[in-house]
């Protein structure tokens, strides 16, 4: 019978790469939307004219970015022989940079498991949320909204509508007109209010848990060391010798 052959376990990162990943998780997850709203300017009809030429510098510089944090992640991998063969999405998304939003996502699930894991879990998955749906959510808007008779005309007055619309602020300084504006900044409502919602639920939980700490410390009650067995028979030997002089003693005096 031919043996099964048992898959080695992942590799452990060193404690280089581990503060690398902490470090660059955020910023390559808004460099990969940042990919993407420069990839909607170059391909939408509407964006194209006015938006094109920064919709292209925006890509090849995040497409620069990925290249540079494959380089970084091959010098601080012990490993170099099987990189590309552990690594190989990650250099697909140096040519298709918005995968690396799903992977930047999947490794939330990768973090260590300690007794704030879910809600450091909770605050990344609506953090993420929260930036997609204002950055795409403003780029979808500006789309249909930009010839219109509307009042959101740039790509910065489509992101403070955005902001408006997710924190339920409303100034209504700016409206989408267009049947399609409207829809999209009704999806934008439900989902972006979701999001902030579970954003806010993450931070309150995580000071909730900061301020009850130290009244937990501070109620434990103080640790009495037990004394030694043979000091404690001792005590008792001396304690039982005196009683017994003094009763000798008044025993002497009664006479």
């Amino acid at each position: 019978m031919k043996s099964k052959k048992v898959k080695a376990p992942p590799p452990t990162l060193t404690r280089a790469q581990e503060r690398y990943d902490d470090i660059v998780m955020v910023p390559i997850y808004i460099a990969a939307l940042a990919w993407l709203v420069g990839t909607l300017f170059r391909i939408s009809p509407a964006l194209r004219p006015v938006y094109g030429d920064t919709g292209t510098l925006i890509t090849w510089y995040v497409t620069g970015v990925f290249a540079i944090d494959i380089v970084i992640r091959f010098i601080l991998d012990p490993d170099k022989r099987h990189f590309i063969q552990r690594k190989w999405l990650l250099i697909v998304c140096v040519i298709v940079p918005f995968l690396r939003i799903y992977v930047v996502v999947s490794a939330i699930r990768g973090i260590r498991r300690d007794r704030n894991a879910i809600t450091k879990m909770v605050f990344l998955y609506a953090m993420y949320g929260v930036l997609f749906v204002i950055s795409i959510g403003a780029t979808l808007v500006l789309s249909v909204e930009i010839d219109g008779d509307g009042t959101i005309h740039t790509y910065s007055d489509a992101v403070w509508w955005s902001l408006e619309t997710v924190t339920t602020v409303g100034y209504g300084d700016y409206t989408p007109v267009t049947a399609a504006g409207r829809v999209t900044a009704a999806v934008i409502m439900f989902s972006g209010a979701a999001a902030v919602g579970a954003l806010t639920a993450a931070v309150a939980s995580r000071f909730i848990k900061n301020s009850n700490e130290p009244a937990v410390q501070t109620t434990q009650a103080p640790q009495i060391p037990p004394a030694p067995s043979d000091d404690l028979h001792q005590a008792i030997e001396t304690l039982t010798a005196q009683i017994h002089e003094l009763n000798r003693r008044l025993e002497g005096e009664g006479e």
